[in-house]
This record gives structure tokens, sequence and C-alpha cells, in this order.
């Protein structure tokens, strides 16, 4: 399984996922995906699955299931 991760706007992005073969998961920076609150909660209450419930709870696991991982982001400094 091949995931992609990426901060693109949809037409930069509209021909990555073209031409792919086996099963293709795509997260994108859509406003689904809540920031991490720092709270620890992933640690002490459920260990390994982020208590933010916003559908992506459990995106360790998905990485630990993808053959192949791809990060598309914009390269910034900001200390």
């Amino acid at each position: 399984m091949r995931t992609i991760v990426h901060d693109l706007q949809e037409q930069e992005f509209a021909g990555w996922a073209e031409g792919g073969q086996g099963e293709l998961t795509v997260i994108s920076a859509n406003g689904t995906i809540r920031q991490c609150m720092g709270c620890f909660g992933c640690w002490t209450r459920t260990p390994g699955a982020c208590v933010i419930r916003d559908g992506y709870n459990h995106l360790g696991e998905l990485f630990s299931k993808s053959d192949e991982l791809i990060i598309i982001s914009k390269c910034m400094y900001g200390s």
C-alpha cells in the first residue's frame, strides 16, 4: 500500500495520484486533521492512539502498514 501525505492545493496534487498501482491512501491538508494539543493522552489515557477524534487517530497503524510513504510539504524555516 502507498500512502501520500501532502499540503498542496488540489490542482497542484492532481498528477501525483495518477498511474499508481495497488492501494493508495491520500492524506491532505483539507482542514479535517486537527493539530496536536500536547495533552499526552496518547501516552497516558489511550497508549498508542491519539485521543483527538478527527478520523486520523490511528495514523501510526496506517503508516506501519504502508509499503511506501511519500510526504510532500513546503520547506519553511520557522524555529
